[in-house]
């Protein structure tokens, strides 16, 4: 049986939710950069991609943490009419 990988949501955390299954980690993570694209991950903090092996270990093959710096990734700092611009 082949491996299949799924795409949670933070796993093991307090919302642990499926998001996505797969056979392959690059289908995976090309849904996990459509999802994250806007920048608000779903209302996740973690997103992983991830397999359980056959004695139920939890394997993760990639995985994104959010952070607080993650949300200035939008912002413009170069407006002038920002009240942070000086």
């Amino acid at each position: 049986m082949p491996d299949m990988f799924q795409v949670y949501g933070d796993y093991g955390y307090t919302s642990q939710t499926l998001l996505k299954d797969s056979g392959s980690v690059s289908e995976c993570t090309q849904w996990v950069e459509r999802y994250m694209r806007d920048g608000d991950w779903g209302g996740y903090s973690v997103i992983e991609i991830a397999r359980h092996l056959p004695d139920g270990e939890y394997d993760v093959a990639m995985r994104w943490e959010k952070d607080d710096d993650t949300y200035d990734e939008h912002w413009d700092w170069n407006n002038t009419a920002s009240p942070l611009h000086y």
